[in-house]
């Protein structure tokens, strides 16, 4: 561990740093899960460092860890410099510190699906494959191999259910989902048609599931287990103005004898506290 200042002589300079409610609006890059994408950083000898409002940037240490955006929460638990900084500057400085960090030493790191990150001083965007699945050096890809099969999304050798899963048949259609995942650009989850479900072209479309209003939070016509199930936010009832922000409808106006749930999820009625009221 290499600290460039004691911690009582960053606690006395904390005292000129930005309230952490300023510092609790910043913006974060990371993700609340691994999702297929992430972005990581080898920061081996390079500084964490803090700028109070008032005063010179300060130094901590150096942080000699790989992290990624994802994996911040648990960098600020074990790491030694990372520690010294939530303790004299709190916890949304120290995040709003790394994820600078990391953001300009990074890179942006894909997974395939049922990968594990495995952030390191080798490869700062390597991954295992997890559920059972194993690694296909030709195609980079976590598959199931010969002869087992795959159940309820885990690479096993038999299904556990009385009516076992082809594995053949099951691994065609999950390498077909995953190459749509593949040719569908970042923030997109690929989604079936519902108009065209079931016939042998399986038509598909990428959608923006964080804004699009009918398919909000997911699709509404998933072609796999692991696709997203979403909420068409038009056909809540009730409902007037609706919109859908990072995946959940905001509910704005209902129509007349409905109100807007304290959550803004939805509209209920009005009626029903009429008639208790009565």
């Amino acid at each position: 561990m290499h600290l460039a200042l004691t911690i009582s002589t960053l606690a006395f300079l904390a005292l000129g740093s930005t309230p952490a409610g300023a510092q609790s609006r910043t913006r974060l890059s990371g993700l609340h899960r691994r999702d297929t994408s992430d972005v990581c950083a080898n920061l081996i000898e390079l500084p964490l460092q803090w700028h109070p409002s008032s005063g010179a940037t300060v130094t901590v240490g150096l942080i000699d860890t790989c992290a990624c955006l994802s994996t911040i929460p648990n960098v600020l638990q074990t790491n030694a410099v990372a520690k010294a900084l939530v303790s004299v500057a709190g916890t949304a400085v120290a995040t709003a510190s790394l994820t600078s960090l990391i953001n300009a030493h990074g890179s942006v790191c894909t997974y395939p699906d049922n990968a594990v990150p495995v952030c390191s001083g080798l490869n700062a965007c390597g991954y295992s494959c997890g559920n059972g699945f194993g690694f296909d050096s030709a195609s980079g890809d976590c598959v199931c191999p010969d002869p087992d099969s795959i159940c309820n999304g885990q690479c096993q050798s038999s299904c556990p259910s009385s009516v076992a899963i082809p594995r053949r048949r099951a691994a065609a259609a999950y390498n077909r989902a995953s190459e749509r995942r593949r040719m569908c650009q970042r923030g997109y989850t690929a989604c079936g048609i519902t108009e065209q479900r079931g016939r042998a072209t399986e038509p598909w479309e990428c959608i923006d599931v964080k804004a699009d209003l009918e398919s909000c939070g997911g699709c509404m016509t998933p072609f796999d287990a692991f696709s997203p199930i979403g909420v068409d936010c038009t056909a809540i009832r009730g409902v007037a103005d609706v919109s859908c922000r990072h995946g959940r409808c905001l509910v704005r106006r209902c129509t007349s004898g409905y109100a807007v749930t304290s959550d803004r999820s939805g509209c209920v009625s009005t009626r029903a506290n009429l008639v208790q009221h009565y």
